[in-house]
């Protein structure tokens, strides 16, 4: 038996754009069967996502500690972020003011696909260090 198809294997695919590739199976006695079948590339990939283990912020003159935007610190991977850069969240808004003491903070990434991951945390709300007081 012989094998074919029109669209060889290993053809790059856009993400979400059908394909028909017909294929085609040859005998000996030279008779062929043919069939079509369509094909979508689909992301099913979550993006990787990685958040720092612990950050420790120091209060301002109000007794409060500024969230940072944590968006900018996390790393961020997808297999698809040719198509489309996967869009971040964190559930603690950036510029929030927080009291002295320990926050978990959940960074999310989404991509194009709506395929969706989580990091978390903590942030650690400490009072500023005294500059008479030596570490």
């Amino acid at each position: 038996l012989t094998l074919s198809q029109d669209v060889p294997a290993g053809t790059p695919l856009e993400l979400g754009q059908p394909v028909n590739v017909n294929l085609s199976v040859t005998d000996a006695d030279a008779n062929v069967v043919q069939c079509a079948s369509g094909v979508v590339m689909v992301d099913v990939t979550a993006p990787v996502l990685m958040c720092p283990g612990e950050l420790v912020i120091r209060v301002n003159s109000r007794l409060r500690g500024e969230v940072p935007d944590m968006l900018t610190v996390v790393q961020l991977s997808d297999n698809c972020q040719a198509v489309s850069m996967p869009t971040l969240s964190q559930t603690i808004p950036a510029d929030a003011l927080l009291p002295i003491g320990v926050f978990s903070l959940e960074v999310t990434a989404v991509d194009g696909s709506g395929n969706s991951t989580q990091c978390m945390l903590t942030l650690r709300v400490e009072p500023s260090r005294d500059p008479e007081t030596p570490d």
